[in-house]
């Protein structure tokens, strides 16, 4: 596998996984992400179900994205709780899987607009 680099770093080319219809059979995916040299993909919010196959496959995972981000912005604490406690859940499982790293984008629940 001829996996492509960065000239500053030497950092793996790769690149996210998305909700479009021909990404959604992951093999189908790494597949095509091996054929053209990606060395790392970032899963969504199934990172923790899917990391061990894309990791026995060849291809790094780079990230996984939390599965209840907007809830931890609630301004009802037993939902922030709630979205802590499985966020946290998800980031254990997926540190069993090998991964070390999740994303996550803080979106507020409603705009200044809406208030």
């Amino acid at each position: 596998m001829n996996v492509r680099t960065t000239i500053t770093g030497n950092f793996n080319i790769g690149f996210c996984r998305g909700g479009s219809p021909w990404q959604k059979d992951l093999n189908e995916l790494i597949n095509w992400g091996l054929d053209v040299g990606n060395g790392s993909i970032d899963l969504g919010k199934d990172g923790d179900k899917t990391a061990k196959s894309v990791m026995s496959a060849g291809l790094k995972v780079g990230t996984c994205t939390l599965p209840e981000m907007q809830a931890m912005l609630s301004s009802e604490k037993k939902d922030r709780d709630r979205a802590v406690a499985q966020n946290s859940d998800y980031i254990e499982a997926c540190s069993a899987s090998g991964i070390d790293t999740v994303s996550y984008t803080h979106l507020p629940l409603q705009t200044r607009d809406q208030v």
